[in-house]
């Protein structure tokens, strides 16, 4: 069956700019900046779209150049718009460039003579790039754990870019002609592609963001409590299956309801921002921390036995003492009480404990949080071993 390919373009711009369109608006009620390229990515895709679709009613360079030219920009701006939903710098600037470039590269076939094949391969060639680096970043997620929607649109950016690879190779090769290569079945098996793929990262991209609201602390970006329970028990059943330490840490900010009172609670939402983005420096690779609600966090260390944990949280406690950024202009002091528990596969000598279950090991690490509050605050108390109210508190990192 032969597909009609000009048809095929044109479906493909009412679906990118209703994709678009859906972005945008989800963009302002959600405040999503990462929308906000999404939705520029699929209006250019909806005009490029139209400019080839009017491959035969205009002249073929304002086509191709325009048409490709819009297909690249919409392309970086996906992953643009990726890389700031993953707190990273969008680095509009270089997607800018390079779709320069791409078209640049286009015009030069013009410029001697029509040169379709070699158009086709530049063409085929920067778009299976983009896909191929669209799908290496999306299945980065945070903190390893997999997101569906993100998968799926990889898995469709993979099978984006294997195909115009195929494309590239086969005009090259001269097994597929410029004329089949445009507008025969393979053309029309990638735009049907195309718009597969342009329907599910319309949904896609709208769940992730639904999903980062349901997951994320709207005030910190951090997790918020649900899903930071949610990954330490992943996290626990791992180590568990593994059979390797995994430690938790209760954080909570010493006199924070005296900070509100003195400097107004919009300086207290600055704190506690800015202790948020000083704690996630200080952690390790791999590690997570979450709001577990007001002033108090919860951290999980994977693989961080006893003595370990101790050592993050006293860097942590540090940090938070002496790196916190001026608030506001003002110097506001800031110091945490952090309490610390931790799991490992069996019972040795030390500080090492077993545990049924991470609310288990939250509550222990909790203990330990209220005991070094008792205490004085502004100190790392770690719970005993042996289960009894005994907390085990190291001199070298308690600080009245």
């Amino acid at each position: 069956m032969m597909l009609d390919v000009p048809t095929l373009f044109l479906t493909a711009t009412l679906l990118s700019l209703l994709v678009g369109a859906m972005q945008a608006v989800a963009c302002v009620r959600a405040e999503s900046e990462a929308l906000s390229h999404w939705a520029g990515a699929s209006l250019c895709f909806g005009a490029g779209c139209f400019m080839v679709f009017l491959r035969a009613s205009v002249p073929l360079e304002l086509s191709a150049l325009a048409g490709n030219g819009l297909i690249f920009l919409g392309l970086g701006l996906v992953l643009s718009g990726v890389r700031v939903f993953d707190g990273r710098t969008p680095h509009l600037w270089l997607v800018t460039a390079a779709a320069g470039f791409g078209t640049a590269l286009l015009a030069a076939t013009f410029a001697f003579g029509d040169q379709a094949a070699a158009r086709i391969a530049i063409v085929s060639l920067i778009v299976a790039a983009w896909a191929g680096m669209g799908c290496v970043i999306l299945l980065q997620s945070e903190a390893g754990v997999p997101v569906v929607s993100r998968t799926i649109a990889a898995v469709l950016m993979c099978s984006f870019a294997l195909l115009h690879l195929a494309r590239a190779a086969g005009v090259l090769s001269g097994a597929l002609s410029p004329d089949a290569a445009m507008s025969g079945n393979p053309q029309a098996v990638l735009l049907m592609l195309a718009i597969c793929l342009a329907v599910a990262w319309g949904m896609g991209s709208l769940f992730m963001v639904l999903d980062r609201l349901a997951s994320h602390d709207a005030l910190t970006g951090l997790v918020n409590r649900r899903m930071t329970l949610q990954r330490a028990r992943m996290l626990l059943e791992e180590a568990q299956v593994k059979r390797r330490p995994l430690s938790v840490l209760m954080v909570d900010l010493d006199h924070f309801k005296s900070v509100n009172d003195r400097f107004g609670h919009h300086m207290g939402d600055d704190v506690l921002r800015a202790f948020a983005r000083c704690a996630r420096s200080a952690l390790r690779a791999g590690d997570f921390i979450g709001r577990y609600g007001g002033e108090e966090f919860c951290v999980v260390l994977p693989g961080a036995d006893t003595g370990t944990a101790r050592i993050v949280a006293e860097r942590l406690r540090t940090v938070a003492q002496s790196q916190m950024p001026p608030i506001g202009g003002r110097e506001i002091p800031v110091s945490v009480t952090i309490g610390t528990a931790s799991f490992v596969p069996a019972v040795l000598p030390g500080h090492e404990i077993a545990c049924g279950d991470m609310e288990d090991l939250i509550q222990q690490a909790d203990h330990a949080l209220y005991e070094g509050k008792r205490l004085g605050r502004n100190r790392v108390i770690t719970f005993s071993p042996s289960g009894t109210p005994v907390f085990e508190i190291n001199a070298a990192h308690a600080c009245a």
